[in-house]
């Protein structure tokens, strides 16, 4: 016998308490978080029996396993994150149960936005993390964002999650992509990238976005996952491209080394190596582009990377946006400055960019 109550639009960090007047619970309980995510089971054993909800969601389903028989008065108590209770009720029994039976609790909406509110959700395949503008802004373009991270991990704050306001605040849906790592398959990122897309376009009358008006933006070994996509999938085709000081090439004698193992593997033939390296592989019908870098980036010299693939864009006659800076006394290595209020140049970096999007023709 089960009892089950539905909870709408939970938070992360939410948690839900019954307590019974004895303990009627016969084992675990499970949390069914619905088909984005995978069910979690939660031991229990005594007459309080809580369970955390681990992500933000529009629905999850709570079954508390009971014996046969009759289950007298029991308490339904929900927290916010934070630790505020924000429902209690007190069921009255008695509850007769047969073995199979299935009694509904009740449903509980909680976090219902005010009609005009940035919305933040996530998604677990692919794994995004999802900041949607306040209607009366919305524009009805959205960004795939990929940190960067060498091919080896994911700097999800800097060059991830800090920049929801921004985009949020130009009316542009921020989806930051956890993208899977290549291991050197290619196909792997590339792949998982364009499941992005298609999901977002697959949502996009529902979350107010122009299938349209995607682009996607990367940093650092990101940049080369964003130009890959702009220069090879027409699965994707991305309206716009955003690079900061982006790896491009993938010649060992300018690329950065271990984003390039990590991503074609240790010993890639000639012909992956140019594939790959996305300053070969500009045309005419690549995305317009805004780029930014610094002369003095010690990890991915510019010349070869960002500087090439700027000058195979204005050969290609393909509207490019270049800021590049001589140097910059923080980081002192000139890379992964992206979101830091540390930069020296990151008003004019934003400010730049914010007109760049808001300056944009679509056909």
């Amino acid at each position: 016998a089960v009892l089950r109550l539905n909870v709408k639009n939970p938070q992360a960090g939410t948690k839900v308490v019954f307590t019974f007047p004895e303990n009627r619970v016969t084992g675990a309980f499970d949390i069914d978080l619905g088909e984005e995510f995978p069910s979690a089971t939660t031991a229990s054993g005594s007459s309080v029996v809580s369970c955390n909800i681990g992500y933000s969601i529009p629905s999850a389903v709570v079954d508390i396993p009971v014996p046969a028989g009759t289950v007298g008065s029991f308490n339904v108590e929900i927290f916010d994150p934070k630790g505020n209770s924000v429902y209690t009720k007190t069921h009255t029994g008695p509850y007769g149960f047969a073995r199979a039976s299935l009694v509904h609790v009740g449903e509980v909406v909680l976090n219902e936005p005010p009609k005009d509110d940035v919305v933040q959700f996530a998604v677990s395949d692919p794994n995004m993390q999802i900041s949607l503008p306040k209607p009366s802004k919305a524009t009805g373009m959205a960004v795939v964002t990929c940190p960067g991270g060498g091919y080896n991990s994911h700097s999800m704050t800097y060059e991830g999650t800090v920049w929801h306001d921004f985009m949020n605040n130009l009316g542009i849906a921020n989806i930051v992509l956890k993208y899977k790592l290549p291991k050197g398959n290619p196909q792997t990122t590339i792949s998982d990238v364009e499941a992005a897309f298609a999901y977002i376009r697959e949502h996009s009358e529902e979350w107010g976005i122009d299938p349209d008006k995607i682009g996607i933006m990367g940093f650092s070994a990101g940049g080369h996952i964003a130009s890959t996509i702009a220069t090879h999938s027409e699965a994707a085709s991305p309206a716009f491209q955003i690079l900061f000081y982006p790896v491009i090439t993938m010649e060992a004698s300018g690329t950065h080394t271990v984003t390039m193992q990590n991503f074609l593997g240790s010993s890639p033939s000639a012909d992956l190596v140019t594939l790959y390296s996305n300053e070969k592989q500009v045309t005419r019908t690549t995305p317009q582009c805004f780029l930014t870098y610094t002369r003095n980036d010690q990890l991915v010299p510019y010349l070869t990377n960002g500087k090439a693939y700027y000058d195979a864009l204005v050969k290609a006659d393909v509207p490019v946006m270049l800021k590049d800076y001589e140097s910059t006394s923080w980081p002192s290595n000139g890379h992964g400055w992206a979101g830091y209020d540390k930069f020296p140049y990151k008003a004019d970096v934003e400010a730049a960019l914010a007109g760049w999007l808001g300056s944009l023709k679509w056909n």
